[in-house]
């Protein structure tokens, strides 16, 4: 875990899912399957370092995507992002959401190891432990150890509205930033994003798959932060007894996947380009850590459990779950 443990306005965070390595009873959870998903917190200084060089390796390591595919890819790392960025339509709001990611994770998470010396798991972002103000947290202070600051704030700004795959139209007012990230390891001089923007206007050249060289912008939400606090994940995993309820509760207004995008702010609220913002990884392997935390609680029935279509946003199989979300 990126983050110090701490307690917040809530209490003491759950024991049965207090940052610690994954039972091995999923066979891929939250990374490769030979190893655990990192408790970030837990990691060291020295081992942060680690995780982030092997970040600007693939950031600066040649990609092997085809321009004639993705105009803007320059990067391995972009390499992760066009891919998503193509996937996208088939693998959000839909029975391959949690499954894909999770593939998804576990191939980075390769390519970190192979591709660039790296020999720690892929660490999660505890966001229940500083969801009072994520400006906090030890992901993102700034220091040189963590995943970069917040943006610069830029004032008078207005609202960005997402255009969602199958789905709603979404506005999100301002956050606390909105400018470029402005310390710590992920700031222009040292990362800069090459795809994107899709998901809101204006979007990149060639509908953001050419090639848009820009510095990495945050805008942490103090408002949609709030939607990641302990008792949520705790209703979230104690509340839903298949697959079909996880994923919807997980995914739907208010639910911990999208409110930690939405808390990101700006690229991360792009539904297509959002793993051009490093912290991606680490949301999503808290993400998956959820699920697999979930399935261990019955692994006989829940670890191969399917449910859903590839069709992003099939109500068929929202409506039985979602009542209490859709106007009808």
């Amino acid at each position: 875990m990126y983050e110090e443990e701490h307690s917040g306005a809530e209490g003491v965070v759950s024991p049965r899912w207090r940052p610690v390595s994954l039972a091995p009873l999923v066979e891929v959870p939250c990374g490769a399957a030979d190893t655990s998903c990192a408790p970030r917190g837990s990691l060291s200084k020295k081992e942060r370092l680690n995780y982030i060089d092997a970040v600007y390796c693939l950031a600066n390591k040649p990609g092997v995507t085809p321009t004639s595919e993705i105009p803007g890819a320059r990067s391995r790392y972009d390499d992760f992002v066009g891919s998503h960025m193509q996937q996208t339509p088939f693998v959000h709001a839909d029975g391959l959401f949690l499954g894909y990611h999770r593939y998804y994770l576990w191939q980075y998470e390769k390519a970190l190891r192979n591709e660039c010396g790296y020999e720690g798991a892929q660490p999660y972002w505890d966001w229940t432990l500083s969801y009072e103000d994520p400006r906090t947290s030890t992901v993102l202070d700034g220091s040189p150890y963590s995943l970069g600051s917040n943006g610069v704030f830029v004032p008078n700004r207005n609202a960005t509205t997402v255009v969602i795959p199958n789905g709603p139209t979404l506005v999100f007012p301002p956050g606390t930033g909105g400018g470029c990230v402005y310390s710590g390891p992920f700031t222009p001089d040292k990362f800069q994003l090459h795809l994107g923007p899709v998901g809101y206007e204006p979007q990149g050249p060639g509908g953001g798959f050419g090639y848009n060289p820009r510095c990495l912008v945050r805008d942490l939400s103090l408002v949609f932060s709030q939607h990641q606090r302990p008792t949520n994940v705790t209703k979230l995993l104690d509340g839903c007894a298949d697959l079909g309820c996880f994923n919807i509760e997980l995914d739907a207004p208010g639910g911990v996947h999208g409110s930690g995008h939405f808390q990101m702010g700006n690229i991360a609220l792009d539904v297509f380009a959002s793993p051009s913002d490093p912290l991606f990884w680490l949301h999503h392997a808290q993400i998956d850590r959820l699920w697999a935390i979930w399935q261990n609680q019955n692994p006989q029935v829940r670890t191969n459990e399917v449910w859903g279509t590839q069709t992003a946003g099939n109500c068929e199989f929202l409506l039985p779950y979602l009542p209490k979300y859709l106007e009808m």
